[in-house]
C-alpha cells in the first residue's frame, strides 16, 4: 500500500521502517520511490530545522535597496523568464522617480565609454544608473572592475553623492567581475511557475486599449478569442517544458518577443481579411515566430500538432475548450480585461498532464527529473578528495576497482571470425554487415584497453606507486560517487546509467558483439547493445541496395512488430530485412493482443517492444495508414549533439506505429510517444 501511495512520504512508512529516524526514511524513500525525493527533502529539513528553511521569502526590492550604499552596486542575476526591468522601474516610481529619466543602457560593443560617462555624471549629480546584460560585454568587465574601485576611493573623499546607485543586470559568467559580486548585493527572482501564473503574467503585459481595440468594430469576438488562445498556446508550450525530454527534447527560451510578434500577426489578419486566413496564421506562428527557435524537427512536427489543435474556425464556438473538462476555456467576446483577469484567477493552482497532452504519469517523470537534478546538485557541492592515503573511501574505490577488473571482457579478436562474418562477395566486396562488425569491434576494444589501464594505473596510486593526476582524481571521485568516469565516457557511447549499471551493460553489449564475431550473424540483433546503431541501420540498407540494385537514397525502412519477445525465440533469420530487438516504449504501450498503440497503465512510464521485422522499402512507397512515426532514440534525454547529418547524435530513426482511428497520430504526438534504446537503470 505504502508503494503505491501518491505522497508516501506523508504516509506512514510500514513494518520496521515506521520506528526509523527523519533521515533513514529519507533514504528509504530514495530508494524504493527516487521520485518523491522532491518533497520528502523539504519534509526532513522543515522536520529538523523548522518551516521556515522551506519556503521562499517574498520579493521585497525596497529592503534591498535600504541596505544598498553609493559604493555598493545592486546586481540582479538573471534567470530564465523574468524581466528586473520592470521591477526596477516600479520601484523607481514609488519611490519618487521617473523612469523614463533614469539613465539605463543595454551593454554590447562599444558601449563602454558611454557606460562609463553615465556612472561619472550620476556619481555628481545623485542619480541611478542601470546597466543592462553584462554578460554580453566581456571584454569590458575589467574595466568596470576599475570603475568600481576608483568609485570607493572617491566616496572615501567625499566625491561621490549619497544619491547615487548602480544597478546591473547579468546572466551568471565566469567573466563577471568577483570584486563587483563581493561587494554588491545580489539578487535574483524565479520565474512565475505553473500556468495559472504563467497566463497571469502574460495578460498584465495586454493593457485595455489592446484586449478592447476591436469592441468599436465588428470582429470583437474573433479578435478576443484569438488573443486568448495566443495567451494560452505560449503559456503552455512554456509550461511543457518542465516535464524535460517527455515535454521537448529541448528546452527552448520562448518569450516576449515571440508572443508580441504574434499578436501583430493576429492584429494583421483581423484588420485586414474578411474572413481569418487560417493557414497564414498557423503557418507565421508555428513555423516562423515560434518555430524560429526551433532546431528540433521533432519539436517542429510537436509545434505544429498544437497550433493546428488551437487555431481554427471552432475557437469562435462556445462549445470549444483547450481541455476535455471544459475547466480551461477562452473568454467570451464582450469580456473585458478585469473579467479575465478574474477568470485566470479562478484557474486551477495545478494542472493536470494531460492539458498538456502528456499522460498522467507525466507528473511521476518531472517529479524524478526535479529530485533528480537536486540529487545531482548535492553531489555537485560535496567536497572532492583523492585517493593516496588510506581510509574507507580508498578501500571502496579499490574494491570497485577489483570488481571491475575481475569482470572486464578480454577484447573481442577478429582472427577468430567465423568465417560468414566477414565474407567477401563475388565483386570482391566485404559484406556491409561485416565492414559494421569491424568497425563495432574496433570502438569497443578502445573502449576496455582504457578501462583496464585506468583501472590499473587507479589501484596504483590508491597504494601510492604513482602520483594521483587530475584525470585519476576524478576517476575516484566518480566511483565514489556511482558515476561513469569522464574518460571512459569520452572513448563510449551514449548511456546515462549509473556505474555499476553501466559496467553490467557494457559486459552484455560485449558478450552479444563477441557472439556475432564468433558464431556468425545473428538470428535476431541487439540493436540497442551496439556501439553506433546507425551504422547498422545504414548497413541493411546497403545490402538490399547491392542485392535489388536499388540506389541506397531511393529506399527507407520501416517496422513490422512482432509477437516474439525474446532472441532466443528466433531458429532463423528472414529472407528480407533483419530481425531487431530491445527497446522500450514512453508515453504508451503496446497492445500484444490487438498489434495497437494504447494509453499507458498508471504508474507504468515504460513498456518494452517485442522484436520487430526491419524491413528495406522504397521511399515512393506509401506509408501505412493510421499511424504514427515512432522517434527511437539511444537514450532518454532525446537530445544530443548535433551531427553533419542535421540530426541528433542520439536520434536513430522513425518507424510506423499503427494506432488506430480512434486515438490518432496527433495524440500520440503530444503525448510525447517515443521509443528508447535503453533506460537509466
Amino acid at each position: 500500500a505504502w508503494m503505491k501511495n501518491p505522497t508516501p512520504q506523508d504516509a506512514a512508512y510500514p513494518g520496521r521502517a515506521a520506528g526509523l529516524s527523519h533521515f533513514r526514511k529519507l533514504l528509504v524513500l530514495r530508494a524504493l520511490r527516487p521520485e518523491k525525493l522532491l518533497f520528502g527533502i523539504p519534509r526532513l529539513v522543515a522536520d529538523m530545522m523548522g518551516k521556515w528553511y522551506t519556503e521562499s521569502l517574498p520579493f521585497k526590492l525596497a529592503e534591498a535597496f535600504d541596505d544598498s550604499s553609493n559604493v555598493t552596486p545592486i546586481i540582479f542575476v538573471l534567470s530564465t523568464g523574468t524581466d528586473p526591468t520592470v521591477l526596477f522601474t516600479t520601484f523607481a516610481k514609488s519611490t519618487g522617480l521617473d523612469p523614463t529619466k533614469v539613465p539605463m543602457l543595454s551593454l554590447g560593443q562599444d558601449q563602454g565609454p558611454k557606460a562609463q560617462q553615465m556612472i561619472e555624471k550620476a556619481t555628481q549629480d545623485g542619480e541611478w544608473v542601470y546597466l543592462q546584460n553584462c554578460h554580453v560585454y566581456t571584454s569590458w568587465m575589467g574595466s568596470l572592475e576599475k570603475i568600481m574601485e576608483e568609485l570607493v576611493q572617491k566616496a572615501e573623499q567625499g566625491q561621490v553623492h549619497k544619491d547615487f546607485r548602480l544597478w546591473l543586470t547579468s546572466n551568471p559568467a565566469p567573466s563577471f567581475p568577483v570584486s563587483v559580486l563581493q561587494m554588491g548585493l545580489k539578487l535574483t527572482r524565479e520565474p512565475p511557475k505553473g500556468l495559472r501564473a504563467n497566463l497571469k503574467d502574460s495578460f498584465n503585459s495586454i493593457n485595455d486599449d489592446l484586449w478592447g481595440e476591436q469592441d468599436e468594430g465588428g470582429k470583437q469576438l474573433e479578435w478576443k478569442r484569438m488573443l486568448f488562445c495566443l495567451v494560452f498556446f505560449h503559456g503552455l508550450i512554456q509550461e511543457r517544458r518542465k516535464f524535460g525530454a517527455l515535454g521537448w527534447n529541448i528546452a527552448y527560451e520562448w518569450g516576449g518577443p515571440d508572443l508580441a510578434a504574434s499578436i501583430k500577426t493576429l492584429r494583421l489578419c483581423v484588420n485586414d481579411f474578411d474572413e481569418i486566413p487560417w493557414p497564414a496564421v498557423r503557418y507565421t506562428i508555428g513555423v516562423i515566430n515560434y518555430g524560429g527557435r526551433v532546431t528540433d524537427f521533432l519539436d517542429g512536427r510537436l509545434l505544429q500538432t498544437f497550433v493546428a489543435k488551437y487555431f481554427h474556425t471552432g475557437l469562435f464556438t462556445d462549445e470549444f475548450a483547450f481541455d476535455k473538462e471544459c475547466v480551461y476555456k477562452p473568454s467570451a467576446g464582450d469580456a473585458t480585461k478585469d473579467a479575465v483577469m478574474d477568470i485566470l484567477e479562478a484557474l486551477p493552482l495545478y494542472e493536470e498532464p494531460t492539458l498538456f497532452g502528456l499522460p498522467n504519469n507525466a507528473s511521476i517523470t518531472f517529479q524524478a527529473k526535479e529530485s533528480s537534478a537536486m540529487m545531482q546538485t548535492i553531489i555537485n557541492v560535496q567536497p572532492k578528495s583523492g585517493g593516496g592515503g588510506g581510509g574507507d573511501s580508498d578501500t571502496i574505490v579499490w574494491k570497485i576497482a577489483e570488481d571491475f577488473q575481475a569482470r572486464c571482457p578480454d577484447l573481442v579478436d577478429k582472427g577468430r571470425a567465423h568465417d560468414d562474418v566477414f565474407r567477401i562477395t563475388e565483386k570482391g566486396n566485404m559484406i556491409s554487415l561485416g565492414t559494421v562488425l569491424s568497425q563495432e569491434i574496433d570502438q569497443f576494444n578502445r573502449l576496455l584497453k582504457t578501462i583496464k589501464s585506468t583501472l590499473k594505473e587507479l589501484k596504483r596510486a590508491i597504494k601510492g606507486e604513482v602520483v594521483l593526476s587530475s584525470e585519476l582524481e576524478q576517476m575516484y571521485n566518480s566511483f565514489m560517487f556511482g558515476q561513469v568516469p569522464p574518460k571512459w565516457t569520452k572513448v563510449g557511447y551514449l548511456c546515462l546509467k549509473p556505474l555499476q549499471a553501466w559496467f553490467s551493460d557494457l559486459v552484455k553489449r560485449i558478450e552479444f558483439t563477441a557472439g556475432w564475431c564468433y558464431d556468425g550473424l545473428p538470428h535476431c540483433y541487439w540493436l540497442p547493445g551496439m556501439f553506433f546503431p546507425q551504422g547498422f541501420l545504414t548497413g541493411i540498407l546497403q545490402t538490399h541496395s547491392r542485392k535489388h540494385m536499388i540506389p541506397i537514397d531511393e529506399l527507407k525502412q520501416t517496422v513490422t512488430v512482432l509477437r516474439e519477445t525474446r532472441r532466443e525465440d528466433f531458429s532463423t533469420s528472414p529472407e528480407d530485412g533483419c530481425y531487431i530487438i530491445g527497446f522500450f516504449l514512453e508515453g504508451a504501450l503496446w497492445d500484444q493482443t490487438n498489434q495497437i498503440l494504447a494509453e499507458s497503465a498508471p504508474g507504468q512510464l515504460f513498456d518494452e517492444l517485442p522484436a520487430l521485422h526491419l524491413l528495406v522499402r522504397l521511399k515512393t512507397d506509401p506509408d501505412p495508414p493510421d499511424s504514427y512515426e515512432c522517434p527511437l532514440y539511444k537514450a532518454l534525454t532525446r537530445t544530443g549533439t548535433l551531427s553533419t547529418t542535421g540530426l541528433s547524435t542520439n536520434y536513430i530513426m522513425n518507424f510506423s506505429l499503427y494506432c488506430g482511428k480512434e486515438l490518432t497520430k496527433e495524440h500520440w504526438t503530444l503525448r510525447g510517444t517515443a521509443c528508447f534504446c535503453m533506460l537509466n537503470t
